[in-house]
């Protein structure tokens, strides 16, 4: 009976910890159109509205990073973590193919082919945002109990944003190492 209750208390506080964040996930499209690759990554300059320090892109994710959590506070005001939520809202900017574009077959090809790296590179950025939930999650249901609500909220809420601060240069440090997808397959030829 002992064992049976000890196996249901880790099962419980095992579900606690490995809560996954609430993911809701929006797409935005553009449109771009041509009659050949040459007049598609044109369109694709004009009609992309992503821009960055002077430069054009084809393609954008926003990962927005939040957190909540509750606490209990003692009779002596100790404070710990009672329940941490993390949700991660994901919009990806992406182009689509204008339905007046005349690209032959060939160049149709490598466009779907270009489209899904493209695509498949912008994921990457979405697990990263993914990810940094998971790790604020963990890390604020980790806290030790602390003397104060005030001090505990501070420390929560420093964890989260000092995690956000990593997100940033994650997003970064990714582009860089895949050149904006290129290594990847997304690149116009």
């Amino acid at each position: 009976m002992k064992t049976a209750l000890a196996l249901l208390m880790l099962l419980g506080s095992s579900t606690l910890l490995a809560a996954e964040p609430q993911v809701s996930r929006h797409y935005q499209y553009y449109q771009a159109s041509g009659d050949s690759l040459q007049a598609l990554q044109q369109s694709l300059h004009a009609n992309t509205p992503v821009q960055q320090n002077g430069q054009r892109f084809h393609a954008y994710t926003d990962t927005r990073v939040n957190w909540r959590f509750w606490w209990w506070e003692e009779a002596d005001g100790r404070c710990r973590i009672e329940r941490v939520e993390t949700r991660v809202d994901i919009t990806f900017t992406l182009p689509q193919l204008g339905a007046d574009s005349r690209l032959p077959n060939s160049e149709r090809i490598i466009w779907e082919r270009y489209l899904a790296a493209l695509t498949a590179h912008e994921e990457g950025h979405a697990r990263l945002g993914i990810n940094t939930a998971r790790n604020i999650q963990r890390g604020i249901q980790a806290l030790p109990q602390m003397t104060s609500c005030a001090a505990l909220e501070h420390s929560a809420n420093s964890l989260g944003e000092q995690a956000l601060q990593r997100l940033r240069g994650a997003h970064i440090d990714y582009d860089r190492r895949t050149g904006h997808g290129a290594s990847q397959g997304a690149r116009l030829p």
